[in-house]
């Protein structure tokens, strides 16, 4: 599955987090806790589960 933001929001000002990753072009750091750890981009499902119940918080 992939997402793209309009180019007029790749800037600083406008920065996503969550499950569509932080769009800094770098699909490997994607993935990351409130705590700022980074998780593997190669998760499994049930990661990928638990990583979404993490960003509801």
């Amino acid at each position: 599955m992939s997402m793209t933001i309009p180019r007029k929001y790749h800037s600083s000002m406008y920065q996503s987090a969550g499950l569509y990753g932080n769009n800094d072009g770098d699909p490997t750091n994607d993935f990351q806790l409130p705590n700022g750890t980074v998780l593997s981009n190669n998760m499994t499902d049930r990661m990928i589960y638990h990583y979404a119940e993490q960003c509801k918080k």
